[in-house]
């Protein structure tokens, strides 16, 4: 399926639905510019988030809402769906980085480090608070080099107090080293 027109160099593709995106993306600015900024600035945040934890959800998704970050936010709260993982795996493909607060989700956090093969496409912090004090489950995704150490919090003042430098600036950190240790790895 050919995407351009005519008079301009020829772009074709396999499938109907890549030509309608390709053709968007090719030929509209606002399009271009908001994908673009998507694929820049999406940050996918997971973890349980029932009521009394939506203040800790909330004061995350604002902190990155301030450094400019468009926040996706995948509840895990009563998910038992056979179609997460194609979810996390699909939000995982587009996000700058993920932050994975596990706190209060032993199955979550075992189905993480299945999954964390699978993971290299964005770094990945693991939060935790404190309270929750099983992290020794987390022993073995710090194998991957897309995972961060765990960071464990005591309450919200603590995590807010210190996401910035504790967890985004990691985060930020990992995104640049990520693409050279592929190139290393494959040379």
């Amino acid at each position: 399926l050919v995407v351009t027109s005519p008079d301009e160099p020829t772009v074709s593709v396999d499938d109907i639905e890549i030509a309608y995106y390709v053709g968007l993306y090719l030929h509209n600015r606002r399009i271009r510019s908001a994908i673009s900024s998507l694929a820049r600035n999406m940050v996918l945040v997971l973890g349980r988030f029932p009521r009394g934890r939506q203040l800790v959800l909330e004061a995350i998704l604002e902190e990155l809402r301030r450094r400019g970050y468009l926040p996706i936010t995948l509840d895990l709260e009563g998910s038992s769906d056979l179609h997460l993982k194609v979810i996390l795996l699909t939000l995982m493909g587009v996000s700058r980085f993920v932050i994975a607060d596990l706190s209060g989700a032993r199955d979550h956090r075992l189905e993480l480090e299945a999954m964390a093969p699978s993971f290299s496409s964005a770094p990945v912090q693991p939060l935790l608070a404190h309270s929750d004090s099983d992290a020794v489950l987390m022993d073995n995704i710090s194998s991957y080099p897309h995972f961060l150490n765990l960071y464990t919090y005591r309450d919200e003042e603590e995590l807010m107090a210190s996401l910035s430098t504790k967890v985004v600036d990691p985060l930020e950190e990992k995104v640049r080293e990520l693409p050279k240790r592929r190139a290393t790895d494959k040379g």
